[in-house]
């Protein structure tokens, strides 16, 4: 995939008060889904506790999200200059 933003920009916005506030709800709707998962006082069926998991993995993944874009701009640009100087 081609990013249109460069690592500098990932690591600029990482530090912004933008994504400190998309990790504190982010951190949050986790926390939510923990306390749900570890109340014994809620019985659920096995698909609540299927989707409650899959959902706290999936906001796990957001905030990886943009270190995970940084490492794959950083080695398409290694990729790329390795290209070149193979040229």
């Amino acid at each position: 995939m081609e990013y249109l933003s460069s690592p500098r920009e990932f690591k600029d916005f990482m530090r912004s008060t933008i994504w400190r506030d998309f990790k504190h709800e982010l951190d949050e709707w986790l926390n939510d889904i923990h306390l749900s998962l570890e109340d014994p006082s809620r019985d659920m069926p096995d698909k609540t506790l299927h989707r409650l998991g899959g959902s706290a993995e999936v906001v796990r993944r957001v905030l990886k999200m943009p270190e995970v874009i940084i490492m794959n701009i950083e080695d398409d640009l290694r990729v790329d200059e390795a290209e070149r100087e193979g040229d």
